[in-house]
């Protein structure tokens, strides 16, 4: 038993003082030191303990010296236990805070982690690895679990387009992605209380599209008498050639820009709203 130096339990003018403290140097690991059984009468080396005293140890292993603090029990049958005890707080403390560990050694130490809600007694465990960005989902018993990837909502897109940006074959992006990200479209309305695209012999349609999918084509006669119309409308139609519920291309913006015709506009500007929702 690798005990290098044993201290005495009892002083002179201190016999029967209870609770006793033991004091000794190992070399073995808290896992060893807190089996059962670890003291025994020789190891202590005649030194009494009982239920109730405690040990002070300090142990070297492998070059790393960490002391502790335990509680000793002694069953019935004479078997001697070593059961760690935190050693200290450290600083000040908050009441109502939940502790932490500061080291290996139990030392304890308030890091102002402090409950979402006090009166309540639970605390929710994570149940496995997580990866950032996904959604939390609760077991029955309250405990947390990668829930996957998010379900991303609908959003709304308002753009105003003017005749000036779409021009010389200009485009104006109505919904931006980046990357691999793709969309599908739930609905595209114009508004009206824009101006009325005109003058110059303008004839242009207009397109909604990702560059891949054509999603609308706006005719000349709308363009140039502004209203309040939703999507699949003689005024605003759904696309031609492509299911309706098609993605965007991935990394692609949907973009305003004019189509067909052979003149551009001079005056004139159309507010689009597009309703979609991050395909994942």
């Amino acid at each position: 038993m690798p005990i290098t130096l044993m201290n005495p339990t009892e002083l002179a003018g201190q016999a029967n003082v209870t609770p006793r403290l033991a004091r000794f140097s190992s070399t073995d690991t808290l896992t060893t030191m807190t089996t059962a059984g670890y003291l025994t009468p020789t190891t202590l080396q005649g030194q009494p303990l009982a239920t109730g005293d405690f040990a002070f140890v300090s142990s070297t292993v492998s070059g790393t010296t960490t002391n502790f603090a335990f509680k000793v029990l002694v069953s019935n049958t004479g078997v001697y236990t070593l059961v760690s005890i935190a050693s200290a707080l450290q600083g000040a403390a908050v009441a109502g805070n939940i502790p932490a560990f500061l080291d290996t050694e139990g030392d304890l130490v308030d890091l102002g982690y402090s409950p979402t809600n006090a009166s309540l007694t639970k605390i929710a465990m994570v149940d496995g690895a997580v990866t950032a960005g996904h959604v939390a989902i609760f077991d029955a018993n309250g405990s947390v679990a990668d829930g996957g990837a998010f379900a991303f909502q609908p959003k709304v897109y308002n753009v105003i387009v003017g005749e000036a940006a779409v021009a010389a074959g200009g485009s104006v992006t109505l919904i931006a992605s980046s990357g691999s990200q793709q969309f599908q479209i739930l609905n595209i309305f114009t508004n009206k209380g824009g101006t009325n695209f005109s003058g110059g012999g303008g004839d242009r349609l207009g397109q909604v599209t990702d560059g891949t999918t054509v999603y609308s084509v706006i005719p000349a006669a709308s363009l140039q008498t502004i209203a309040n119309v939703g999507w699949g409308v003689t005024a605003l139609p759904f696309p031609a050639s492509a299911p309706i519920n098609t993605t965007t291309a991935a990394g692609a913006n949907l973009s305003f820009k004019y189509s067909a015709g052979t003149t551009d506009y001079t005056t004139g500007s159309i507010f689009i709203t597009v309703v979609a929702i991050e395909v994942v």
